[in-house]
């Protein structure tokens, strides 16, 4: 017994090798019959036919777009799916049959083993053998996922694996091959490549455009509606010029769209074996749109615009000179707004044409421009010439007002050759001088015009006519000064030379101010003011009224002087006497031999003496009124005479 049971040991390593060799025999016989079912599952012309359809169809219909990726891999799922069943149950067929050899085999053995841990062992080994042929490729859905996506699946050992070696304990390794890996990822991109070529030989390449709008992945079709579209909202925008713009729908104007088979055009260009490209650059192709539009209603459309209307519209100006601070100076043009509406129209029907969308007026050329530029050759040494010969400035002041004869003026009073250049002509500067002179005293003069005062002893207005009083400007004196301002280029400013004057400066014959005599000879009464006080008030007797060269003129005058101790004489006979000879102590004359002054050898005076015993003309006053009128009186003070 002891014998047998040692026996028994010695041989059990010669047993436990001859079963290891049983098992693997068993388990390559598995494997080769899996080998042949996977063989005949890929020669199954139906079966491959089942799953190129599929997967023909789900990257048609995936990337076209009518059906989303989702349904594309279920239908390559559902497809693989249908071809491993028929696959798995060849291999189960054929496992049932290896397992059934197996026994017999292990069973006709003579070396004693136990069952349960053969069977055990063989059972372990068929399983790991139908597992494998799941594991060895990647699932329908991932690979249509990477042919779509075209990017790298990562590659386990799930999917990837070596076949089955043993380690000393007998545990089951799996082993992953690098070339396998980088094998399978070029397999996938390949596929991913191929896909995208045949979806771009009918799609625009992703980053397209067409007159700018977004084409990216469409077909000739849709591109072709998205252009219909963009031309259904078509508006052109005008500009013109201070940052004004008016805008123009396609619908006021009937704009309508033709297809002209730009896109299939475009379509051509593009290499779908270079689809990729599309990817990391941007194409934008400029493509001429057929579109009908309605010229009659672009024409009305652009005759209602606010800014073509003449009212709105600023003629140009040309460049010119100006007198500026003592100098002449170019000032530039004016371009405006004037606009030709014909010229407009035309670069605007062209512009709806090519299917713009914006238009600068400015650009068109239909502004007017101005004649004469700032660059002008002519005008340039037309300034040079003046700033030469014409900068003199004379400002006249007429009390608070001014008035300006500067060298835009004068340079029309010089004379020039034919190419611009200055001549000296002193007899015609004279002329046009002496002219200016003349208008100037015409308006500035205020001798012998008519004012209006409130009587003081009726109230009411009273005009006093004629009468030597107010400015009277030295024409000759004037003249000669002018020319020498200007042979001098001379800047001043000073009053005219004036052969008389008033109190005070008044444009509108109001320079009498408020000292002055009012004289009313109709009522022998003369009123004294000064600086508007009334300082006295008196009778007096007037030249005789019935005989013409002794009445008293009216008018406006000023007291011309003041004297004291002074012989009035008449008219001188021949025999060397006077008509009288009349000594006064108060002599105080306005209108050439006539003046006031006192006369003792009166004894009334007012009423209705003046008509028939007046005097030769003169004011007689009381000695008195006489006396305080010469105290508060001075030269120039205003007399105003009226009947």
């Amino acid at each position: 017994m002891k014998d047998t049971t040692k026996k028994n040991k010695n041989q059990q390593p010669f047993r436990s090798e001859a079963r290891r060799r049983k098992v693997e025999a068993a388990k390559k016989r598995a494997m080769e019959k899996q080998k042949q079912a996977q063989q005949h599952a890929g020669e199954n012309p139906e079966i491959e036919k089942q799953i190129d359809s599929a997967m023909e169809k789900i990257i048609q219909e995936t990337i076209g777009e009518e059906i989303s990726k989702e349904e594309a891999v279920r239908e390559a799922v559902s497809a693989k799916e249908e071809a491993g069943k028929e696959e798995n149950e060849n291999v189960n067929q054929e496992n049932v049959k290896q397992e059934e050899i197996s026994k017999e085999e292990v069973s006709k053995e003579e070396v004693p083993v136990e069952k349960e841990e053969q069977e055990e062992s063989v059972l372990k080994e068929e399983e790991y053998v139908k597992e494998e042929p799941y594991s060895e490729e990647p699932s329908s859905e991932e690979a249509v996922a990477s042919a779509i996506a075209v990017e790298p699946i990562p590659v386990t050992a799930e999917q990837i694996v070596d076949s089955e070696i043993s380690d000393e304990t007998g545990n089951a390794k799996k082993k992953l091959k690098p070339s396998m890996i980088a094998g399978a990822a070029a397999a996938i991109l390949v596929v991913g490549y191929a896909a995208g070529a045949l979806y771009y030989t009918n799609h625009l390449f992703a980053g397209s455009k067409i007159n700018g709008m977004d084409c990216a992945n469409m077909t000739e079709k849709k591109a072709d509606a998205a252009l219909k579209k963009q031309v259904e909202s078509y508006e052109i925008e005008l500009d013109f010029r201070n940052n004004e713009s008016r805008t123009i729908s396609g619908s006021d104007i009937g704009y309508q769209y033709i297809g002209s088979g730009d896109v299939k055009d475009v379509m051509k260009k593009q290499n779908p074996l270079l689809w990729v490209s599309g990817l990391f650059s941007k194409k934008n192709y400029n493509v001429e749109i057929d579109a009908n539009f309605d010229k009659t209603a672009l024409k009305a459309q652009l005759d209602g615009l606010d800014c073509l209307q003449e009212a709105n519209m600023e003629a140009p100006a040309d460049a010119q000179i100006a007198f500026v601070d003592n100098q002449f100076v170019i000032q530039d043009e004016t371009q405006g707004t004037t606009i030709d509406e014909g010229t407009l129209l035309t670069a605007l029907e062209e512009a709806v044409c090519t299917s713009q969308t914006k238009l600068s007026v400015e650009k068109t050329g239909a502004y007017a421009k101005p004649s004469v530029t700032k660059d002008d050759e002519t005008l340039i040494h037309q300034k040079d010439i003046w700033n030469s010969c014409a900068t003199a400035t004379i400002t006249y002041t007429f009390g608070d007002e001014q008035e300006v004869l500067d060298g835009m003026q004068i340079k029309d009073w010089l004379s020039y050759d034919e190419e611009g250049n200055y001549v000296e002509n002193k007899e015609a500067v004279m002329a046009h001088i002496k002219e200016y002179v003349l208008d100037l005293a015409t308006r500035r003069n205020t001798m012998g015009r008519d004012r209006t005062i409130t009587s003081t002893m009726t109230g009411e207005p009273v005009t006093v006519s004629g009468g030597s009083y107010g400015f009277r400007i030295d024409q000759s004196e004037e003249a000669e000064q002018i020319y020498e301002n200007i042979v001098n280029h001379d800047v001043v400013t000073r009053e005219p030379a004036y052969a008389s004057r008033a109190a005070i400066y008044g444009m509108t014959g109001d320079d009498i101010g408020n000292t002055y005599v009012e004289v009313d000879l109709g009522n022998q009464h003369l009123w004294y003011y000064k600086e508007g006080t009334l300082i006295m008030d008196t009778d007096f007797v007037s030249g005789t009224y019935t005989v013409s060269d002794r009445r008293t003129p009216s008018g406006t005058y000023s007291l011309m002087y003041k004297q004291k101790d002074q012989v009035l004489r008449g008219t001188r006979r021949a025999d060397g006497t006077y008509e009288y000879e009349s000594p006064v102590k108060y002599w105080m004359p306005f209108n050439g031999g006539i003046g006031f002054h006192d006369a003792s050898w009166r004894y009334s005076f007012g009423g209705s003496i003046f008509m028939y015993s007046g005097s030769h003309g003169c004011v007689n006053l009381p000695s008195s009124m006489a006396s305080e009128l010469y105290e508060n009186i001075e030269a120039g003070c205003p007399i105003l005479c009226f009947y």
